[in-house]
């Protein structure tokens, strides 16, 4: 059996390290929501691009979720008393919520991308070639 300094130091850093890893999580949530807004446009005009960065995205968001919920959770050691502390499962569900509203948005980049090789130039909607002209519509 541990020490109660050595209990909540070690309690401690397992709390330390969970927060990081949310706080590394928020980070990588404002700087994708910046280039998103940046990078919009190129992703219209190349969907490729668009579909390969919301998928390594939420690849990568996907993962932290279920570390969050899995290896990072804060854990009372045993034989040690750590108090009431509940673990709340709530950010990782929002981790995981926003990972896979960014696979959603990969994937209509990922059709956008099929479309234009089917007969939209470039990909973009709405800009399909006229039978007589090469005019755009």
């Amino acid at each position: 059996m541990s020490t109660t300094a050595e209990c909540q130091s070690e309690f401690q850093t397992e709390v330390n390290t969970f927060e990081g890893v949310v706080y590394f999580s928020l980070g990588l949530t404002v700087c994708s929501f910046m280039a998103t807004r940046f990078l919009k446009p190129h992703f219209l005009a190349t969907p490729n691009h668009g579909w390969k960065f919301f998928w390594t995205l939420s690849a990568i968001k996907i993962l932290l979720g279920i570390l969050l919920f899995t290896a990072f959770t804060p854990t009372c050691p045993s034989g040690c008393n750590c108090g009431s502390y509940n673990p709340s499962y709530v950010y990782p569900s929002i981790v995981l919520v926003v990972g896979l509203v960014w696979a959603l948005r990969g994937k209509k980049y990922y059709d956008m991308g099929n479309q234009g090789i089917e007969g939209h130039e470039n990909g973009i909607p709405g800009t399909e070639m006229k039978a007589g002209g090469s005019e755009m519509i």
